[in-house]
């Protein structure tokens, strides 16, 4: 999943890895700052998920049916 393919209101699914979040299925929401996701923190903001040029994200993927 690449970050330049996401929008405000899109449901990604984000894996265990994180430990401001629990694994599973969340809302794409934008502020001035661009996208996040809400995590116990507050926002988690999806450009620090960016893997380089590739632009795909790390840890976050579109959700399973």
């Amino acid at each position: 999943m690449k970050y330049s393919d996401l929008k405000a209101g899109d449901l990604v699914q984000t894996d265990a890895n994180f430990t401001c979040m629990p694994t599973g299925k969340h809302v794409v929401q934008e502020d001035c700052r661009g996208l996040f996701i809400h995590c116990t923190h507050g926002n988690h903001y999806l450009v620090g998920q960016v893997n380089g040029e590739s632009e795909e994200l790390v840890g976050i993927s579109y959700p399973s049916i």
